[in-house]
């Protein structure tokens, strides 16, 4: 493994119980970088997230979180070691308020710790300023979807994971949601891996992109290499160039 990889997936076959998946699945993501993951529906893109967070069956093959070794590793154990998996749905406490979801991010900072990376989160969110009192549930698609990113920010990990963060939202919302995405990189230097929906966004500001299909890796390569092939965009992506 590369030294500026944050995440290295070998050989990987996963899926649930004794169902298959993903199948002989290599996966790198860069330091510091975002790591677009694409493909058809069923093609094994949200497994292989819950693989990395322990959350799949894992036959074979290894997942390596720097030098770290974490194949079989419990979810609990993944987040204290500086993972933050974020799903599409029921990734907030819609009958708590968004203080109340933060300080339950923020479970094992002190006060001041938590005081801290608190007004780190309403400064990259600060739609969420006016809604600190208000239940999660009332909130809309995209301001939940910033509350999720907060939580996982509030604990400050050095891998953020997304599923889909941009489902069912609006073009104007899903784009302030990706490029908030882009801020959580850019500002604290934290690495994203980003299963994504909304395919020529995610390459307009993805560093490199891993293409699954029928549970395999159809291609890897840079952001600018998959727009290169047309006809690879158009058989895996269903995109024109």
């Amino acid at each position: 493994m590369e030294n500026n990889s944050a995440i290295s997936v070998t050989g990987l076959v996963a899926g649930y119980d004794n169902t298959t998946i993903i199948d002989g699945v290599d996966f790198d993501a860069k330091d510091k970088e975002i790591s677009i993951i694409v493909g058809p529906n069923g093609s094994g893109k949200s497994t292989l997230l819950k693989c990395m967070f322990g959350l799949a069956t894992i036959h074979s093959g290894s997942v390596r979180f720097g030098s770290r070794d974490i194949t079989h590793m419990q979810p609990h154990t993944i987040a204290r070691e500086g993972i933050a998996y974020l799903p599409q749905v029921k990734n907030v406490f819609t009958n708590l308020s968004v203080d109340e979801n933060l300080k339950m991010a923020a479970y094992t900072l002190d006060s001041k710790g938590y005081e801290q990376r608190n007004e780190h989160v309403y400064e990259t969110f600060p739609q969420l300023v006016r809604h600190r009192g208000d239940r999660a549930n009332t909130l809309s698609g995209g301001e939940r979807q910033m509350l999720a990113m907060g939580m996982a920010l509030v604990r400050m990990p050095q891998v953020m994971m997304f599923d889909e963060p941009t489902a069912n939202l609006s073009p104007k919302l899903a784009g302030e949601v990706l490029d908030k995405v882009a801020h959580v990189r850019d500002s604290f230097g934290i690495t994203v891996i980003l299963v994504e929906q909304n395919v020529k966004r995610a390459l307009a500001f993805g560093n490199s992109v891993t293409i699954l299909a029928n549970g395999k890796v159809a291609f890897s390569g840079s952001s600018e290499e998959v727009r290169a092939q047309p006809e690879l965009c158009k058989t895996y992506l269903g995109i024109s160039q």
